[in-house]
């Protein structure tokens, strides 16, 4: 966050008898607080707003504090007080459009940063503040255009080499990302949240043992970093080692024992390892402490569905699915696989149809329609799913795999099977990189059970069965 020294104001009584002025007691308050010595800066603008209630620059500090030490909405109430008064610079209204956007409330966000770079056109925060919450908000092209333009004033800022990447990533722009963070982590070598986001990227490539590493590297350099944590989760749930993602979202809420996004992550770890009561009480957590969160929201719809609970589920999905954020998407998303699995096409089709028309680059809109329709030759659809595969600046791992699979089912459908083939063998090759398999140890695990379980072993057991003489219809995994 940033701060700034306190506009001369209109003089007015000395607080409480002292001998100094208002611009004098403001000025020992920040000068207090830079010192970190918080609680006579807070003292000091308690004392000045007793004089002078609403008092911009006493509130502002109050504000910037109350954040630092955890307390958001206290800070939202006074970054809002401050930036009703007439003058308030631009840097009040960047400060509370952060906030604001930590908190969730993304729409009041935009408002103050698009009035901060209105009021100073040349503060470089506030314009990263208002590419940062556009890239959330989805608005993924206008973001980046905020912050190309923090890069041009600042080519030597980090953080805005680090923003600009997560908004190409955002779009799917591997590349461009890539590049950034690079430029990022080679102007500051130690700058954990560029190597926690290029964590992320890494893990969206498939490369997992660099992704682990590199979130790992971020953690060691600030033990508190919420999304090294959170990535470093990831790789393992990607892996099925649900245990592990565990250990690590554990720790995480160790220190963040409220996190929204650290519950919304360890629910979806315990909904994957079966532990689904646990992953309910995880997702409503989340809710609880951010209602306006899509995540939160579209978590605790997966866990509902995976209990049965339907009609909950769907309402969750559309509540995500209303809220800004990135993950409208996935929600939408959800909500559509979910109408289909309940026998809902239409409205699922409605669903998917609306994702692909919104967002060309939605991979999961297009996988959920091959799953639906029959192709005949010439589909434009695969046309669609084979430019989306070759696109500019690469997929994800994930969502290349995905198409590959659909494209397989898509030329299957009409009759080609060599193209079907190459997909479908490409997709199998990728999928069998994500997990360990070593046939000579599974050999050596199937010799020992017939190793111990010798027909004398089976033969003390003749009389334990069920008596009953009824057939037993064995199957296999559904197909």
């Amino acid at each position: 966050m940033g701060r700034k020294k306190p506009s001369k104001p209109t003089q007015a009584p000395a607080p409480q008898n002292q001998t100094l002025t208002i611009e004098e007691a403001l000025g020992r308050a920040y000068a207090h607080w830079n010192a970190g010595q918080a609680p006579q800066a807070e003292m000091l603008c308690q004392r000045v707003l007793a004089v002078w209630p609403g008092q911009a620059d006493a509130l502002h500090l109050l504000g910037v504090m109350a954040h630092a030490f955890g307390n958001h909405d206290l800070a939202i109430q006074h970054l809002r007080q401050a930036c009703t008064t007439p003058r308030a610079p631009g840097l009040y209204f960047s400060n509370l459009a952060e906030m604001c956007r930590q908190k969730g409330l993304l729409e009041e966000a935009e408002q103050a940063a698009q009035r901060a770079t209105t009021l100073s056109p040349d503060l470089v925060g506030a314009w990263n503040n208002l590419g940062i919450i556009l890239q959330e908000m989805g608005q993924y092209e206008e973001g980046a255009a905020c912050l190309e333009r923090v890069t041009a004033l600042e080519p030597h800022n980090a953080e805005a080499h680090n923003n600009l990447a997560n908004t190409w990533f955002r779009m799917g722009r591997l590349d461009r990302a890539r590049t950034h963070y690079d430029q990022a982590l080679s102007l500051h070598p130690n700058y954990a949240e560029a190597h926690s986001n290029l964590a992320h990227l890494l893990h969206d490539l498939g490369r997992y043992d660099e992704a682990a590493a590199s979130a790992r590297r971020a953690i060691d350099i600030n033990p508190q970093l919420v999304d090294a944590y959170l990535n470093r989760a990831e790789v393992d749930l990607t892996r099925q080692d649900h245990a592990g993602a565990l250990r690590w979202l554990d720790a995480l809420l160790g220190f963040a024992p409220r996190h929204p996004a650290a519950l919304s992550a360890r629910a979806k770890a315990l909904k994957m390892d079966g532990r689904l009561d646990e992953a309910l009480m995880a997702a409503e957590a989340a809710v609880a402490g951010a209602p306006h969160s899509a995540n939160a929201h579209n978590t605790l719809g997966e866990v509902r569905q995976r209990l049965g609970r339907i009609e909950e589920a769907l309402a969750s999905f559309e509540k995500a699915a209303s809220l800004p954020g990135t993950e409208r998407e996935a929600a939408q998303a959800n909500r559509g696989s979910l109408l289909m699995e309940i026998g809902r096409k239409d409205e699922a089709l409605a669903v998917f149809d609306q994702l692909v028309e919104t967002n060309p680059r939605c991979v999961s809109g297009w996988i959920s329609r091959a799953e639906m329709k029959k192709f005949a030759a010439g589909d434009p659809d695969i046309a669609r799913m084979e430019a989306l595969l070759a696109s500019e600046g690469g997929a994800s791992f994930n969502d290349r795999m995905a198409l590959h699979f659909a494209l397989g089912k898509a030329y299957l459908d009409h009759g080609d099977s060599a193209r079907a083939f190459r997909h479908l063998d490409e997709g199998n090759r990728m999928k069998r990189g994500t997990f360990a398999f070593d046939v000579a140890a599974t050999a050596q695990w199937m010799e020992g059970i017939a190793t111990s379980f010798t027909p004398a072993v089976l033969k003390k057991f003749t009389k334990a069965g069920d008596p009953s003489d009824m057939p037993v219809f064995v199957v296999g995994m559904p197909r």
